[in-house]
């Protein structure tokens, strides 16, 4: 009663905002309950889920050339999927790029179905969302894979279109996306190759 009295008294002299921020928080919380509460129900937790079972899973993955960074994302592709489909755009006007890469895949032959996605507009990203979303399996991965630079101030020198493509898929797919890494090691005196080593998605 006595807490009546003094917000009635001082209504004028800010009483007013505990008459409008205790409903609201009130409400707040028990929103963010109720959206708790959903969320244990789609996850069902509390109950014993059925045990797991594999499922047969496609794994997508964009490339731009022939290169060890390539092998190295199609040879972790097929380790997780039972089938691999390696994806590369290709635009009118970069007609010898794309003889060259068909060149350089039929040479290295990696026993790995390549689809080609032609392109009218200088577009990347697009392509292969409408790809993903057009593909049979319902259980599908993409493997961007990407280089980490030896140094942190080499990153501004990186494009992103590695990132870009990642939320676009995460976006408009139900595929799950994974960003794998591959750090540079420094070059031995004695060697002109690099080595990748993977660093995680």
């Amino acid at each position: 009663m006595a807490a009546v009295v003094v917000t009635a008294t001082r209504f004028t002299e800010g009483g007013w905002l505990i008459l409008v921020a205790l409903p609201a928080m009130v409400l707040v919380m028990e929103w963010v309950h109720r959206s708790y509460a959903g969320i244990g129900r789609r996850l069902e937790l509390g109950r014993t889920p059925s045990p797991p079972r594999p499922r047969r899973s496609l794994v997508v993955v964009p490339v731009g050339d022939v290169s060890n960074l390539t092998r190295q994302a199609l040879a972790t592709a097929l380790s997780l999927g039972d089938r691999v489909i390696a994806v590369r755009v290709t635009h009118p006007d970069e007609t010898e790029g794309n003889a060259r890469f068909l060149a350089a895949w039929e040479r290295w032959a990696p026993e790995v179905e390549l689809v080609l996605i032609n392109e009218e507009r200088q577009r990347l990203v697009e392509p292969v969302v409408d790809y993903v979303n057009r593909v049979r399996e319902r259980h599908v991965f993409v493997l961007i894979p990407e280089v980490e630079p030896e140094h942190i101030w080499q990153r501004v020198l990186q494009n992103q279109r590695g990132a870009v493509l990642a939320h676009a898929l995460r976006r408009d797919t139900e595929s799950v996306v994974c960003r794998l890494r591959f750090r540079l090691s420094p070059l031995p005196e004695s060697s002109t190759v690099q080595r990748l080593e993977t660093a995680g998605t």
